[in-house]
């Protein structure tokens, strides 16, 4: 079975650079929360399951964090939805896995989903509506809840369909003044949302940090278009680039080497460095 790839989600500024190439166009979003854990999916092709990680298949014996191992103990379920060839996008994240936010506080790993990819090539379908996702995951209204905004698959509660978590806002990105608006808006949503994770708040009644957003396109994306357009919204605590701003229209130019490596060789980073490929002397090139 064929790999997919999920698109990289880029920060805000790369956004208004990419959005050159499509004539500055206005575009609606919403926000999701970003969870802090590892990004999964489950691939379904032609009858068979199989399970990702962010860049590769896994197995059982070869796994990130158990998600394959997961994915084959509820393989009947993923059998049973009427899809021929999607890929379920979504986060791996609970104890255990990642730390310093609320979402690493839970009792139980969860598979929080936020996307599916119709297809494997980048004229695939991307659907990020929570309420079309929950259709295609055949999840009905007399399906366990555990709030209004997320929904529970399952009698093991550990398959949410992760909810836009903010109203719809209007991008116009040939207005700088636009631009320049929404930057204040979003530096002072996650500024008010960090310290306290809203959805894993209302969702399993515990309290901690939020990693950020990411704001979804709501009119219909290909997977090409998507990856331009998506992008990401990290807290203070959470940047792994250190920047002024969470969110900025322009790239922030380093003036020195020493500048350069301040901003970008964080202690995030390099965490999230580690975290990606085994922490021995043989890996250090990688």
């Amino acid at each position: 079975m064929n790999f997919v790839s999920f698109p990289s989600i880029e920060l805000f500024h790369n956004v208004v650079k990419s959005s050159k190439y499509y004539g500055d166009p206005t575009v609606a979003y919403r926000g999701k929360i970003k969870l802090h854990g590892t990004c999964a999916a489950t691939r379904i092709k032609d009858g068979n399951i199989h399970a990702q990680s962010r860049n590769h298949l896994i197995t059982p014996e070869n796994d990130n964090a158990g998600f394959a191992k997961w994915v084959k103990n509820n393989e009947d379920y993923f059998k049973s939805l009427n899809l021929q060839n999607h890929t379920i996008f979504g986060e791996w994240c609970g104890p255990g896995i990642m730390k310093g936010t609320a979402i690493n506080n839970i009792p139980n790993k969860i598979f929080a989903i936020f996307t599916i990819i119709e297809g494997d090539t980048d004229s695939g379908n991307v659907i990020s509506d929570p309420k079309e996702i929950e259709s295609l995951l055949e999840i009905h209204p007399n399906r366990p809840k555990q709030t209004d905004l997320s929904y529970v698959v399952g009698s093991d509660d550990d398959i949410f369909v992760l909810p836009y978590q903010t109203e719809e806002i209007q991008i116009n990105f040939g207005n700088r003044e636009n631009l320049l608006k929404t930057t204040e808006s979003l530096n002072s949503l996650i500024n008010q949302t960090e310290p306290l994770d809203p959805w894993v708040k209302e969702t399993f009644n515990i309290e901690g940090t939020a990693e950020g957003f990411v704001f979804y396109p709501t009119q219909p994306q290909t997977k090409k278009s998507f990856s331009d357009f998506v992008f990401k919204v990290k807290g203070e605590q959470h940047k792994v680039i250190k920047t002024k701003n969470a969110v900025q229209i322009d790239p922030e130019v380093a003036n020195s080497i020493q500048e350069f490596v301040s901003m970008f060789a964080t202690q995030n980073r390099l965490e999230q460095a580690l975290l990606t490929t085994t922490a021995e002397t043989k890996n250090t090139g990688n």
